[in-house]
């Protein structure tokens, strides 16, 4: 497959009015720098699409490239019409959703084919952020263009309309849950059976730090307008801690020992280091023993 050098597709797209073959259609800001975005963001899609690269998780949203909905997000769509402070919430978190699907995209796409396009990693990625602030800031101007914007948001289900209509979903239901029944009954018995056999060392998360849901640093949490609950750097590492998992690695050396265990997430920009992890002298026993594996420790939330 060959691609025209992306420079030259954005040219194209701009001259052709923002628009390519299978895209949504945007909107036209007045904002020359916008307008620039739009024509980056078609031949950025453009691109991706050709690659065959597209990330299958949230919904694009038409017209509006920077966003991206999931199903969550799109429940807020009517309450948001009257609502400046959850409107600007909303947008927040599909900008977001938008910047992490795309930057999953450019990552994904052949080294190739960024070479072809002179698409330096950092360089895209920063302009992806640039982009982003930009079309948001007209997005969020004057009240006719935030109703658009709403007006977009949903996210259509996967369903094939023909297997709905001969009720091909619920004659199928019944066979599939009973075959997935029996994979999880397999899968458990192989891993009891490989935990039982194990003869390296487990670990788990050296803290102290642990908390229950129902202890201080989860009652009464402040939450933001969507209604998500807003945790302190206390709170993230207790839950880490509590939920960090047990570990068998097989050791054959210095080079197997566990590391650092991450957390991320996109709404935080804080980040809590997090204690080694230490052996456990006796087996465990938690239903689904886990697989040997190698992890990594300290805690990162950005």
């Amino acid at each position: 497959m060959r691609f025209l050098p992306l420079a030259v597709f954005v040219a194209g797209v701009a001259l052709g009015g923002c628009a390519s073959p299978g895209s949504h259609q945007p909107h036209l800001p007045a904002d020359g720098n916008a307008r620039d975005c739009l024509a980056w963001y078609a031949a950025l899609d453009d691109l991706i699409d050709r690659a065959g690269v597209r990330d299958a998780g949230e919904a694009r949203l038409p017209g509006r490239p920077h966003l991206r909905a999931d199903r969550f997000s799109a429940s807020f769509g009517d309450a948001a019409r009257s609502n400046p402070t959850l409107a600007a919430a909303l947008h927040d978190r599909l900008r977001v959703n938008g910047i992490n699907a795309h930057g999953h995209e450019i990552r994904n796409l052949p080294p190739a084919v960024r070479r072809q396009h002179g698409l330096d990693l950092d360089e895209t990625l920063a302009r992806l952020q640039g982009c982003s602030v930009a079309l948001a800031r007209v997005d969020l101007l004057p009240p006719d263009v935030t109703d658009a914007w709403l007006k977009t948001l949903s996210v259509p289900d996967h369903y094939a309309g023909w297997k709905r209509f001969v009720g091909l979903y619920p004659l199928t239901s019944r066979t599939f849950f009973r075959g997935i029944e029996q994979w999880q009954r397999e899968t458990e018995s192989a891993f009891r059976a490989a935990s039982q056999a194990f003869a390296g060392t487990r670990y788990r998360a050296a803290s102290d730090a642990a908390a229950a849901p129902g202890e201080p640093h989860f009652q009464d949490l402040p939450r933001d307008p969507l209604g998500i609950p807003l945790l302190s750097p206390a709170a993230w590492q207790s839950l880490l801690a509590r939920h960090a998992p047990v570990v068998e690695i097989d050791q054959r050396g210095t080079f197997d020992q566990p590391g650092a265990l991450t957390f991320k997430t996109s709404l935080s920009s804080a980040t809590l280091p997090y204690a080694v992890l230490r052996a456990l002298p006796a087996p465990l026993h938690l239903g689904l023993p886990p697989s040997p594996a190698a992890v990594s420790a300290t805690s990162k939330m950005s």
